[in-house]
């Protein structure tokens, strides 16, 4: 049930969401279910002799099961990264306000990330399964967690006022005044 559907062991709250927290123990299941399977897997590779066919079949059954369990996988992850960024980003604690002086927006920043890198520590077994059964899907990943810390916690706005709230003068203002 899990190698088919590793999203039914999840839990969602009533708009369809991932339930970060109440998921822990479906997390435990997937990770469980992924270990099985790349022991079937290495077991299935290993045997060989007289019945090469089958053994061959059955390589290529837990591979395609593999492969969609991890694209299902990739998924879930990357839902989760999306939810847990926004809700890091709409949290007032991270909101850069327009008297916020540079240092504050830095720790803002900072605590932002440490918010959704510490959100993200109960979902790292799926990303260990990922590595385990189809490290070549870890790059897509990778990007996606990427894409969301620069257009979430680094976000444009954020780097603006964060730059313009730097100590000192700014090379606009040296512009203006070499005129």
């Amino acid at each position: 049930k899990v190698l088919e559907n590793p999203g039914s062991v999840i839990v969602y709250d009533r708009s369809g969401a991932i339930d970060v927290e109440r998921s822990e123990e479906g997390v435990e299941l997937i990770h469980q279910a992924g270990q099985a399977l790349k022991v079937a897997i290495d077991a299935a590779e290993t045997e060989g002799g007289i019945h090469l066919r089958a053994v061959s079949d059955t390589v290529k059954t837990l591979s395609a099961t593999s492969t969609k369990f991890c694209g299902s996988l990739a998924r879930i992850v990357v839902t989760v990264m999306e939810q847990l960024s926004k809700e890091v980003c709409s949290n007032s604690d991270s909101m850069v306000g327009k008297n916020d002086n540079h240092s504050i927006i830095a720790r803002k920043i900072r605590e932002a990330q440490r918010s959704f890198q510490a959100s993200l520590l109960s979902y790292i077994k799926l990303i260990e399964i990922l590595a385990l059964l189809k490290p070549d899907i870890l790059p897509a990943v990778r990007d996606a967690y990427s894409e969301l810390v620069a257009e979430g916690i680094m976000s444009k706005k954020r780097m603006k006022a964060y730059f313009a709230s730097l100590p000192g003068r700014t090379s606009v203002k040296l512009a203006h005044d070499d005129k």
